[in-house]
């Protein structure tokens, strides 16, 4: 029992933390935003935020992570459900949409741009945990309901890419 609360509270904390850096990450910038800097601004130790996260970069990639979460979240429970294709892309469209035009995640694009002179690394993460994750799911969810036979499609991941298109294009 005490280990969950105590589990309950480090992740609790780990949001709080998440929101300072946002916040810090928007005034700074990425480059000047240093881990002590987010460490003071959240009141935390910056030992404890390199025990949790290693440097920057492992918090950004926590960051990008969790701020995934939401988009996917909701085509997992529309494919557990086995929702009908129309409700399930009515219900992920506002979702996906509020994500990428929120300030979160400019704050997750533009530190992804400034890390490139350091190898890109939260690029890829941002294609991994967000695009690629986002299209197998909608692949998936295509997939399914062509064979209940809710639509005909020759191909889930072409479609998946033109549903994307269309939506955010």
């Amino acid at each position: 029992m005490k280990a969950d609360r105590r589990a309950e509270r480090a992740a609790a904390r780990r949001l709080e933390v998440y929101e300072v850096a946002y916040e810090v990450l928007a005034e700074k910038g990425y480059k000047s935003a240093s881990l002590l800097a987010i460490a003071k601004a959240a009141k935390a130790s910056n030992e404890t935020l390199y025990n949790w996260f290693g440097n920057k970069q492992g918090l950004l990639a926590a960051m990008i992570e969790e701020n995934a979460k939401s988009s996917a979240h909701a085509l997992e429970q529309a494919i557990a459900a086995e929702m009908p294709l129309r409700e399930a892309l009515a219900g992920f469209g506002p979702v996906l949409l509020t994500l990428i035009t929120s300030e979160r995640a400019a704050v997750l694009n533009r530190a992804a741009a400034a890390d490139v002179a350091q190898g890109g690394t939260l690029g890829a993460l941002l294609e991994r945990h967000g695009r690629s994750r986002i299209k197998g799911l909608v692949r998936q969810l295509l997939e399914r309901a062509a064979s209940r036979g809710e639509i005909e499609i020759a191909d889930g991941a072409v479609l998946g890419e033109l549903y994307l298109a269309a939506l955010i294009g």
